[in-house]
């Protein structure tokens, strides 16, 4: 029986060329495994490139609609206070008030 070094703790049986193709094998598989990984990141890249303008659009509006909700907040938390402070007048015997935010 051939002896052989052994890998993975199995005794490697194969001739000289068969590990040589083996060796060749695992280099294209790499190889393969490389340029698919590069595709990808250009691919990914170059989409991403066509969604910016879109995203920055959609930023945009995202920042215009908070700011008019903020401003929104702002006007029916004074509407509040004025209503508040006209119910304290019209009632002297309970002070309402409404609690601070956090």
């Amino acid at each position: 029986m051939n002896k052989g070094k052994k890998i993975n703790g199995n005794v490697n049986l194969d001739s000289p060329e068969m590990e040589q193709m083996r060796k060749y094998v695992v280099e294209q598989e790499l190889s393969a495994r490389s340029w698919k990984a590069y595709y990808e990141k250009m691919y990914y890249a170059l989409e991403a490139e066509k969604l910016q303008p879109l995203y920055a659009e959609y930023q945009e509006r995202a920042k215009k609609k908070l700011e008019e909700d903020q401003a929104k907040m702002e006007a029916f938390q004074k509407a509040l206070q004025e209503e508040i402070a006209k119910h304290n007048e019209a009632d002297p015997i309970g002070v309402t008030k409404l609690e601070e935010g956090n």
